[in-house]
């Protein structure tokens, strides 16, 4: 169960940083990284989708 939660010695980020997959799904909409959501991005590619229709 230590191993599962991490136990005591876990590391819990205070900030929210972006991954990998974030960042490159920025890059693709050629937006800033760091002041879009994951779930900004993901309405923003499909209003583009739905432009393009």
């Amino acid at each position: 169960m230590n191993r599962l939660t991490g136990g005591s010695d876990a590391i819990v980020p205070t900030r929210n940083t972006p991954g990998v997959g974030h960042l490159q799904f920025a890059t693709m909409l050629r937006v800033d990284t760091l002041t879009h959501t994951t779930a900004e991005l993901t309405w923003m590619k499909f209003a583009r989708l739905s432009d393009d229709d």
